[in-house]
């Protein structure tokens, strides 16, 4: 988990100061160590992990062992920086501060130690003696993390891993700069701050939802003039990063305090949550028609969305304390309508959904959205507030213990929304896909490992998982079945169905068939055997499978390494040694084709001893005067001459 990861990384950062002074740390500095590292122990939510000391000293030991590299200190900075919060930035630097001084001294080691964080951080001095914002209480602690539907959380930590977000850290930053001047920008250009003297109403709702959830972070709250219903957030990644929540004026004028209420908590609850450094990933990756996620990746990315819509809605809930606050202000987001003129029920719509709810396929058209449909978040938060966890929490504040039954229920809610397909003719596809990977793998008299790869390659635009697919393919090979008769069938199904998927199902086809570099006469007959059950005359076929042929370099990879031989061309390289090149540029008697591949040479050094020998034409030693990185290291080259001479 990441608090576990975040507290590791704190009380490694206390060791690491209290090391500074003398290289080793006392027993006096051990116990004001874990004097302070209790405060950020005592966070509400607490982690499984409770191995994070032990790590933190291993990782201490290492650090020292190795004679303190910075790629650790900076590596755990980086970390932090995504992790902390302002005000725990100031709290951390506080707790170091006081490590630094019990000898009451600071001396030039910490107070370089200090510079080092600060600076990670984007904290000057002058952000370090007027700090009024000191708190402990770590994000990734949060009571509401109690609350996080359970498979938002895992799904969350998955991605984190999969967009590899720990290693990316420190090129997050500059993206974050970036969007969060943007923010701003945009913020100040269409909206207006809200402030205790501009908007006393909102500003008070905003400052109660914060107490509500013991929140001490600093929110910038705007207001813009838009004539829809909207609200969003804009949680900071790391220590630049600003805190927007926007609110449309049409949203504000519809909706009393209490609704107000949970639309501002559910907003923090997104920044509770702390899921803006895969979103900007996310972003980075995937950002427009020449990058897609595949199929499968964006059915997960949408669900994964779904879920942390979920996830906030139980802290807009906590915020305005009443479901039936909660229910009614969803439907005025979602409808635009009043719904007491409407003569909305809350438990009679509820009690309506069942019959909705148990037909899946009926949320289709919903499951590709960022946003759950309206029905299916009034019954999660309804099973939400049923539950023993909530109750527990408003009336006594318990939150540690597992609610099995909660998480029943919303496994059955999480499986409306994730697109995984139920459609027979997804499945058909897929099968369709395997076996027609395989029948054209099998032509040759082998299936090999480069064919099977691209068959999963294939199919994992389709799904997650497609090793059960080949599996189940493979049985059916190895069983004797009669598969062009099989793939035959699907294959109908599948353009009886959609005539547009024989094209989809021809390109994926011959993409296997294609995988080893080579089509043979064999393989062309399968395909047009292929094309025959697809409905798809030879003229067709070719036409398809020549504009497959032209992506992905395929006929420049099958120019043979003969054709330099037949027209004659040079290589653009002097293969040797170092030294060896050197003493080929410099030889007088050098041909023209050599010295042409010298002055191209990587080394500075090579290229040096060409321009020096005079036996090059003045063609090449001006075009080597046309490269700045050649001009700079014949300026050093110089300059250490009149050192030298000096």
């Amino acid at each position: 988990m990441v608090l576990s990861k975040v507290l590791e990384r704190i009380y490694f950062l206390l060791l690491s100061m209290a090391e500074q002074e003398d290289d080793l740390v006392d027993a006096q500095e051990e116990e004001l160590i874990d004097r302070l590292f209790s405060e950020w122990e005592s966070t509400p939510f607490e982690s499984g992990d409770r191995d994070y000391r032990q790590r933190a000293r291993k990782r201490f030991d290492e650090f020292v062992e190795n004679d303190y590299p910075l790629a650790t200190q900076r590596d755990t900075l980086e970390f932090l920086g995504l992790h902390l919060s302002r005000g725990n930035m100031f709290a951390l630097l506080d707790d170091l501060i006081e490590v630094a001084n019990i000898d009451e001294e600071f001396s030039e080691r910490e107070e370089g130690f200090m510079s080092a964080v600060q600076h990670a951080w984007d904290l000057g001095e002058e952000d370090r003696e007027n700090a009024t914002l000191v708190d402990r209480n770590l994000r990734s602690g949060h009571f509401c993390n109690a609350f996080r539907l359970k498979r938002e959380t895992v799904l969350s930590d998955l991605l984190r891993q999969t967009f590899q977000v720990d290693a990316l850290s420190p090129l997050i930053k500059p993206l974050e700069q970036e969007t969060s001047s943007f923010c701003f920008t945009e913020n100040h250009g269409d909206g207006h701050i809200v402030e205790k003297d501009f908007a006393p109403r909102l500003d008070k709702i905003l400052k109660d939802v914060c107490e509500r959830l013991d929140i001490k972070e600093e929110f910038s709250f705007y207001v813009t003039n838009h004539p829809l219903q909207g609200a969003w957030i804009w949680g900071g990644i790391s220590s630049y990063g600003k805190n927007f929540i926007t609110l449309t004026s049409e949203l504000i004028a519809s909706l009393s305090d209490e609704q107000l209420r949970f639309v501002i908590g559910h907003e923090i609850g997104h920044w509770i949550f702390n899921i803006n450094d895969v979103t900007a990933l996310i972003g980075q990756a995937y950002d427009g028609e020449e990058r897609m996620p595949s199929i499968s990746m964006h059915n997960l990315l949408a669900t994964w969305k779904k879920c942390a819509e979920l996830s906030a809605d139980r802290v807009g809930l906590l915020c305005c304390g009443s479901l039936d606050v909660a229910a009614s202000t969803l439907f005025r987001v979602s409808t635009g309508l009043d719904p007491e003129c409407m003569g909305f029920n809350l438990d009679n719509y509820l009690g309506n959904l069942g019959e909705n709810l148990s037909s899946p396929h009926e949320m289709n058209v919903f499951r590709q959205e960022s946003h759950p449909p309206l029905p299916v978040r009034m019954k999660a938060l309804s099973i939400f507030a049923e539950s023993e966890l909530y109750k527990s929490w408003t009336k006594e504040g318990d939150l540690f213990f597992e609610d099995e039954e909660l998480t029943a229920r919303m496994d059955a809610i999480v499986e409306l929304i994730d697109y995984t397909s139920n459609d027979p003719m997804h499945f058909k596809r897929l099968l369709a896909i395997t076996l027609g990977g395989f029948y054209l793998a099998s032509v040759d008299g082998e299936i090999a490992d480069e064919e099977v790869s691209r068959i999963r390659e294939i199919l994992y635009k389709y799904v997650m998982h497609p090793d059960p697919i080949i599996d189940y393919a493979w049985n059916l090979v190895k069983g004797d079945e009669d598969v062009p008769s099989l793939l035959r069938g699907l294959l109908i199904d599948l353009v009886s169905h959609d005539d547009e998927e024989k094209y989809d199902m021809m390109n994926a086809l011959i993409e296997v068939a294609l995988s080893d570099g080579v089509l043979h006469r064999n393989e062309t007959q399968a395909l047009m055997d292929i094309a025959s059950f697809l409905g798809l005359d030879r003229e067709m076929l070719l036409r398809v499978l020549a504009a497959q042929l032209g992506h992905g370099f395929f006929f420049e990879k099958q120019v043979p390494v003969k054709v330099h031989e037949i027209l004659d061309r040079p290589t653009p390289f002097y293969l040797g040694e170092l030294d060896e090149r050197i003493n080929q540029a410099q030889d007088p008697n050098i041909d023209p084709e050599s010295i042409s591949q010298l002055s191209q040479d990587a080394d500075p050094r090579v290229r040096l001893s060409v321009f020096f020998n005079e036996s090059i034409s003045e063609e090449t030693r001006l075009a080597l005067l046309d490269s700045p990185s050649f001009n700079q290291a014949l300026q050093e080259l110089q300059e250490q001459g009149s050192d030298d001479e000096g």
